[in-house]
């Protein structure tokens, strides 16, 4: 293993797991090792599908009769016998909740999955990989959940009933750019499949496929969650947008999460370099806290126009 690891292998290929969302995830040699940022896309997903799997706030208005027999049988009282109703148990109520349906595409280890499982009650799970080794690998950490995973390319080998059908849509598609891929570090670029990194041209070329087919699968109210990288997020938002304009369904969402990492985190670094920079230039300093107080209002455009700004002050820093 110390020889392996020595020879560049990532760690997660020596040990043959990942740790994600607190599950120790199989990863085989070859396949995409999770991301830690990820977890964040996961997180999300989860609170969308708990809100899928509450019927009482997003089920649509019944029919007469549907209607009837629905009063009927939240009646306390059964009709029928003549009694009270036994109260239902916790196990009652969580077998009466729908399955949430979920796909993950482009699922690698089928960590993503594995999580979103762990994390709800009743998850219907599909997932889809193009690399016959990530499949494999898939598998074995969703078998234990009923999980189904596929190999072909995104929606290809889906199975045609999803369509219409799918609350929550997850692809953490490669998005990094072709020329790009040459400047990610050497445990990425020798271990990890490259079908798993290149994104095409601008990094966007699967998510775009992604996006563009969504509309297909999506039930209505469905929510489509992409990760990509901030400096790529506006030309993702645009073509969600170009696709919502004309079909998507009215209530799905895309959510962005970035290779950059949690924000907060990095302002908190950037605050602390501020300080540091206070002994030797207060007047840079004042500028900069104001910045930085701008961007924490402002949201994340804020946030990353401060980052700028910071970076670009602080190359010219002098004492004073």
């Amino acid at each position: 293993m110390v020889d392996r690891r020595a020879a560049g292998q990532p760690l997660e290929h020596v040990l043959g797991w990942a740790e994600f969302c607190g599950l120790r995830i199989a990863v085989d040699p070859g396949v995409f090792v999770p991301r830690r940022r990820t977890e964040f896309l996961v997180r999300h997903a989860a609170a969308l599908a708990r809100q899928a799997a509450s019927p009482a706030d997003h089920a649509p208005a019944l029919p007469g009769h549907a209607a009837a027999l629905a009063r009927q049988a939240a009646s306390p009282v059964d009709h029928a016998a003549g009694h009270p109703r036994r109260a239902p148990s916790p196990a009652d109520q969580a077998l009466a909740r729908p399955r949430v349906v979920v796909v993950d595409l482009c699922c690698g280890s089928g960590a993503v999955g594995a999580a979103l499982v762990a994390a709800l009650d009743r998850v219907e799970l599909y997932a889809v990989d193009i690399d016959p080794a990530a499949v494999r690998c898939a598998r074995r950490n969703v078998a234990s959940a009923g999980g189904q995973v596929y190999e072909g390319d995104l929606y290809e080998p889906l199975p045609a009933t999803l369509g219409g059908r799918v609350d929550i849509l997850v692809a953490n598609a490669p998005y990094v750019p072709t020329e790009a891929v040459e400047l990610l570090p050497t445990e990425a670029r020798r271990h990890e499949p490259r079908v798993a990194l290149d994104g095409g041209t601008d990094g966007l070329d699967v998510l775009r496929r992604v996006i563009a087919e969504a509309r297909l699968w999506l039930a209505p109210g469905g929510h489509l969650l992409i990760e990509t990288s901030e400096r790529q997020a506006s030309q993702a938002a645009e073509a969600v947008r170009v696709v919502r304009d004309s079909g998507l369904p009215n209530h799905t969402d895309a959510m962005f999460t970035s290779i950059e990492g949690d924000w907060d985190e990095v302002m908190d670094v950037i605050k602390r370099a501020v300080e540091a920079v206070a002994a030797k230039a207060p007047r840079v300093s004042m500028v900069l806290k104001a910045d930085l107080r701008a961007g924490v209002t402002d949201g994340l455009t804020g946030k990353v126009a401060a980052l700028e700004r910071y970076l670009s002050s602080a190359s010219g820093v002098t004492e004073d």
